[in-house]
């Protein structure tokens, strides 16, 4: 996984990143747990402008559980 460090050394003023995609088991360690790291990350994303999503096949209420760890809500859902 990359850290924020890394991610923060990568990104340049060029950069045309504007989402990214997260698998839920890499940002929550359990339900209301976050794995080490991750709250820095999303600040990082926050502060570039970069959105996240937070993919899943499991059945989870994404924000709920981002919520319960303290981490903010990923890009709302599209409109209908």
């Amino acid at each position: 996984m990359i850290t924020a460090q890394q991610a923060r050394a990568a990104m340049d003023e060029k950069s045309t990143v504007r989402a990214v995609a997260i698998d839920h088991r890499a940002v929550l360690r359990s339900p209301g747990r976050a794995h080490d790291g991750i709250a820095d990350l999303l600040q990082l994303l926050d502060e570039n402008d970069v959105s996240f999503v937070l993919l899943s096949t499991d059945p989870i209420d994404a924000r709920a559980a981002l919520n319960a760890a303290g981490l903010p809500a990923p890009c709302p859902p599209p409109l209908p």
